[in-house]
């Protein structure tokens, strides 16, 4: 039995105009051909006109329909790992949808009574490009090459052509493959070098900070002595005197020290005040006149 080769073609093909990017339309024109698309079907069901509520209502309901098709689409495409859609994905996803399982179904859709202007309108060319701005900058040259007899001389010359003339700057990318690559490798290298470093950081403060913990962290008890070698039978050091050895071992100072330091700044405070308070008698005797003796 010979096999039978089908060709199908596209029956409506919108006209797209000349010089078209591939680029994505407006949102806005895609949904005003939307809105003409449901006039239209209204039209031809035999209704008069709506509102823009009913109108609103119907292209949301449109929406979620097309939606729930490309979704379809979608998983067709990734199942079958393509980048792109094809006619078969198209085909599945009509197939899950209760009105289009079979083709037969479609055959009614595939004539419309609508004239093409109305059920696929041509798109009109874009609006031409705006007019470059004039060039002013030959009013300027003859100012540059010789100035006018009116100046004098002692005034300084006119500025160059980069004072007033802009010049555009582009950054230079690089687009080497084997330069980009080595310049990934080094980034890498010295973002490890310095994770490294802040890693062998951190252990050596934890290590130091344990050390510390483990010198000063003699057990207190009847006999022994939290933080020094004295000790002392059948006595209980209070609770704040070995949080305070504590906290003066973590910073390398003792009791005995920081006891010192309290007396020298009382000391000192109490030297100062008394220095302040003092009235001072006779400051200028020196100065005085001797009397006759």
């Amino acid at each position: 039995m010979a096999r039978t080769i089908v060709r199908r073609r596209m029956q409506h093909v919108q006209q797209l105009p000349n010089y078209t990017e591939p680029t994505p339309q407006d949102p806005a024109v895609a949904e005003q051909q939307l809105l003409k698309s449901i006039t239209a079907s209204l039209t031809l069901a035999g209704f008069d006109g709506a509102d823009s509520t009913a109108l609103e209502m119907f292209r949301g309901l449109v929406e979620e329909y097309m939606l729930s098709i490309l979704t379809d689409v979608r998983e067709g495409m990734d199942a079958q790992r393509r980048a792109t859609p094809t006619a078969t994905d198209f085909s599945w996803a009509l197939s899950r949808v209760g009105g289009t399982r079979s083709p037969a179904q479609l055959q009614g859709y595939m004539k419309s009574a609508l004239p093409e202007p109305i059920s696929y309108p041509p798109l009109l060319d874009p609006s031409p490009a705006p007019a470059a701005a004039p060039d002013f900058s030959s009013l300027l040259q003859p100012l540059i090459e010789k100035p006018p007899a009116y100046v004098p001389s002692h005034f300084p010359s006119l500025p160059s052509q980069h004072a007033w003339k802009a010049t555009p700057v582009f950054a230079s990318r690089e687009t080497d493959a084997r330069k980009m690559r080595e310049k990934a490798t080094e980034e890498g290298m010295l973002a490890e070098g310095a994770l490294r470093k802040l890693a062998a950081a951190a252990k050596a403060s934890v290590i130091k900070a344990d050390g510390k913990r483990k010198i000063g962290n003699a057990l207190a008890g009847v006999g022994k002595s939290r933080g020094s070698g004295i000790v002392v039978a059948g006595k209980k050091r209070p609770a704040a005197e070995m949080m305070l050895n504590d906290v003066l071992g973590d910073v390398g100072a003792t009791k005995e020290d920081g006891d010192i330091m309290a007396i020298d700044g009382v000391q000192a405070a109490s030297a100062l005040k008394a220095l302040e308070e003092r009235v001072v008698v006779n400051a200028g005797v020196r100065s005085w006149r001797s009397g006759a003796k």
